[in-house]
């Protein structure tokens, strides 16, 4: 019993000096806004996660999920999963001044680096949907697997990658022609991805198998499995790119990982509230910010400790939220 207290206190040591060397290296000011997709409220909370206070509330379209901003910052899009649609905020007004059709359960978004286009994961239509923004329109839908979850731009914004919830795969995409160029077999209930800083290694959670399968971007298979917690759901990597944590809703933890010792599995630490859903780094890597979907809140985790430093009441069941610029 000794010797396994004395091993969990030197791996925990371990994890703390990498985060500590993780903040020192990240050089970046952490901005004070984000953005909360509340999806049983219809609504957007505009928060500032330092004074721990919301700012605003946006009515948005039935359902957010997914959330995303133009590259400039100025503007925020919003997937609404029940009205198929995409709400187009202005954040100087803090409302809502287009809305543009999507595919059936757009689910998640993200928008291209030149900020000209929107690709929507829709789950309830199998598909994902390319929106032209300066237009204001769907221009094409491309069939994908089953319920597609989430999807995301690669570093170099060339592909998209989706994870396909029913079918067990993820299928990549070319960005420019929106065509399927692979489909990589997974474990059971691919949710969320993230790439490496280098974009040579996604990152999947799959809520049924209870694990993050690594896959190598360029021979496009599975290298790695990691047993983490139950249901892992949200996941993100530090702005280095040594620590990857993942967000487990079924037992209201949050796992980390270190990229340097083969994404080994650290131990885990409480989500500070009921169904860890998202969680982002902070810009600086000094905290980790998670939306916990059963307490209706926004809980802000210091990572030098793993405790919780605030806890925010936002709309009801809060989902995807983004830093703002």
């Amino acid at each position: 019993m000794r010797k396994h207290i004395r091993i969990l206190a030197t791996i925990s040591g371990c994890l703390l000096l990498l985060i500590s060397s993780s903040v020192g290296r990240a050089g970046q000011a952490a901005t004070e806004i984000v953005y909360v997709a509340n999806a049983k409220s219809n609504t957007v909370s505009v928060v500032n996660w330092i004074a721990k206070t919301v700012l605003a509330t946006i009515p948005v379209g039935t359902t957010p999920h997914g959330l995303t901003l133009s590259p400039d910052g100025k503007t925020l899009y919003v997937a609404n999963s029940k009205s198929s649609d995409v709400s187009i905020v202005d954040l100087a007004k803090r409302s809502v001044i287009a809305t543009i059709p999507s595919g059936d359960g757009s689910h998640h978004i993200v928008v291209s680096t030149d900020g000209r286009r929107a690709y929507t994961a829709n789950i309830r239509a199998n598909s994902v949907s390319v929106l032209d923004l300066v237009a204001r329109k769907a221009i094409v839908e491309i069939p994908v697997g089953k319920t597609p979850q989430y999807l995301v731009l690669s570093p170099d914004g060339k592909e998209l990658w989706v994870a396909d919830d029913r079918s067990n795969r993820v299928s990549v995409l070319e960005a420019a022609t929106t065509r399927v160029v692979a489909t990589i077999p997974v474990g059971d209930g691919p949710d969320h991805l993230v790439f490496s800083r280098d974009g040579k290694t996604v990152y999947v959670t799959h809520t049924r198998s209870g694990d993050v399968r690594v896959i190598d971007a360029a021979s496009r298979k599975v290298v790695t499995v990691i047993p983490v917690g139950k249901e892992p759901h949200g996941i993100d990597i530090t702005p280095d790119g040594t620590l990857v944590f993942v967000a487990n809703r079924g037992e209201n933890t949050i796992t980390p990982l270190v990229v340097a010792l083969g994404s080994r599995v650290m131990p885990s630490f409480s989500s500070g509230g009921d169904g860890p859903n998202h969680l982002r780094v902070s810009p600086d890597g000094r905290f980790l910010l998670v939306t916990n979907r059963d307490s209706n809140n926004l809980v802000v985790i210091d990572l030098s400790t793993f405790r919780v430093s605030a806890t925010i009441p936002v709309g009801e069941e809060p989902h995807e939220f983004v830093f703002g610029k």
